[in-house]
């Protein structure tokens, strides 16, 4: 198995979706869709050999982190391409993690999405990853669109580990 091969089949199964959705800035593992008031970002995070080990998966399998970045709040070093803002995942003020709806028993942990060195889970996880993002990510990304529910969810909301 190669990175290379899955980064390959997430973007075959889902960079279609996103584009029809208006993301328009694709890198190796990050996507992206711009508004006025907003960054948008999908992050494949894969993980490297320390943190696979950790968790208990290979270097193969990820994490899908989401973002959103707010450009009416300033934050000091923030890339721009073309014209425009590209935030990381991490750089981002409100994030989220994915967690998989379906159990690995190679590895427990939800937030990861395990390909084993064969690649036999591979189709699984990118159609769970898919799923995910239809399912999840659009809904969370669409509560971000009004800025009367941001204003709320950073006075109001608990900051949390397995939420926003």
């Amino acid at each position: 198995m190669d990175s290379k091969i899955v980064s390959r089949e997430l973007w075959k199964a889902i960079r279609p979706m996103l584009k029809e959705a208006g993301w328009t800035s694709f890198t190796s593992r990050t996507a992206r869709r711009f508004f006025d008031s907003r960054v948008e970002v999908i992050n494949f995070q894969s993980l490297n050999s320390y943190s696979a080990s950790v968790f208990g998966c290979t270097t193969y399998s990820f994490s899908i982190r989401l973002g959103c970045f707010l450009r009416g709040i300033p934050y000091p070093v923030v890339k721009i391409k073309d014209g425009l803002l590209m935030p990381e995942e991490y750089s981002c003020h409100l994030r989220r993690t994915l967690l998989k709806k379906f159990s690995q028993p190679e590895c427990e942990r939800s937030e990861v999405f395990y390909v084993d060195s064969d690649g036999r889970y591979l189709a699984t996880v990118t159609e769970a990853a898919r799923d995910g993002i239809a399912k999840q990510a659009f809904e969370w990304f669409q509560r971000f669109s009004d800025m009367q529910e941001v204003l709320r969810t950073l006075l109001e909301d608990d900051e949390t580990l397995d939420g926003t």
